[in-house]
């Protein structure tokens, strides 16, 4: 289904936008440690105009990179604002109003494909999953959906050599209709996390977990998630809407969202090639809306 290319395959620089001062979504640490091995990456393979304009992403000249903290941030608070706006009024805004949303609004992520490390492959993947969702959307015309795709870069022989988490590999196997000790290179994971507003009593929840199932069989391909009742609802909105919006500078073996931290380093090369992608899949091509 998925064109798969050369992960060397050269990925232009050439897109510079402007916009307005918003703080960084990252820790100061944190954000400062994964800024010096992007720019390491990036200059270890030549792109040193994509170095420098990361290097000095400001207000006026922005990167629009997605590893960027300042740029995230931005996209962060868009998305945030867009969920709070949609929230107030699938629900409403009064604060009583939160019970119901808690009670009837979803966490749902989605695996799409396991692609070679290929700019039109990752692309492919992406335009089919959004013809899934176009028919998504006219099938349910009372349920908006908000989210983004994401990538995650699977060091394959990493995963098998370490024996770790069994069930992420048989996902990933089942994608892939192959078994992973037969693949030797780092692969790209497409997929998408989202919100979906429910309303109570007329079944499009059931349906829509029932479209889901088909569209994705696979173990733990698709996972529709409660939000925490005991969190205060903005708290997880906040969490939430920039889930998807991480800058991942390590691989992640498991299906746990912290596994990372334990992870290896994401080799220069294919850290240079996920922080290229930005331009040829910037934020607008990844943003999921549907209904609001």
């Amino acid at each position: 289904m998925f064109e798969c290319l050369n992960a060397d395959q050269a990925i232009p620089t050439d897109q510079v936008s402007v916009g307005i001062n918003l703080p960084p979504i990252a820790e100061p640490k944190k954000g400062v440690h994964v800024r010096k091995r992007v720019l390491v990456a990036l200059r270890a393979y030549g792109d040193h105009e994509l170095a420098d304009e990361y290097e000095r992403c400001n207000p006026r000249d922005l990167c629009r990179l997605h590893h960027c903290d300042r740029c995230r941030g931005r996209w962060f608070y868009s998305a945030l604002n867009r969920v709070n706006e949609t929230k107030a009024l699938f629900y409403g805004s009064q604060p009583y109003h939160d019970i119901e949303a808690k009670r009837h609004m979803r966490h749902v992520t989605g695996l799409v494909a396991l692609v070679r490390l290929s700019v039109r492959a990752i692309k492919a993947a992406i335009k089919e999953c959004k013809k899934g969702f176009q028919s998504f959307s006219k099938k349910f015309k009372n349920v908006p959906v908000l989210g983004f795709y994401e990538i995650e870069l699977i060091n394959v022989p990493m995963m098998v050599q370490a024996g770790a988490c069994p069930e992420k590999r048989r996902t990933l196997e089942e994608m892939l209709g192959r078994d992973l000790s037969e693949v030797n290179e780092v692969m790209a994971l497409v997929h998408w996390h989202v919100l979906m507003f429910f309303r109570g009593g007329n079944g499009d929840e059931e349906k829509v977990q029932k479209w889901l199932r088909k569209h994705y069989p696979h173990r733990r391909q698709v996972r529709i998630d409660p939000l925490r009742w005991e969190q205060d609802l903005s708290d997880s909105l906040k969490k939430l809407a920039g889930y998807p919006l991480k800058n991942r500078h390590r691989y992640n073996l498991s299906f746990d969202t912290h596994g990372y931290e334990n992870g290896n380093y994401i080799r220069p090369k294919e850290l240079s090639f996920l922080v290229k992608l930005s331009r040829e899949v910037p934020i607008s091509e990844m943003k999921i809306r549907l209904r609001c």
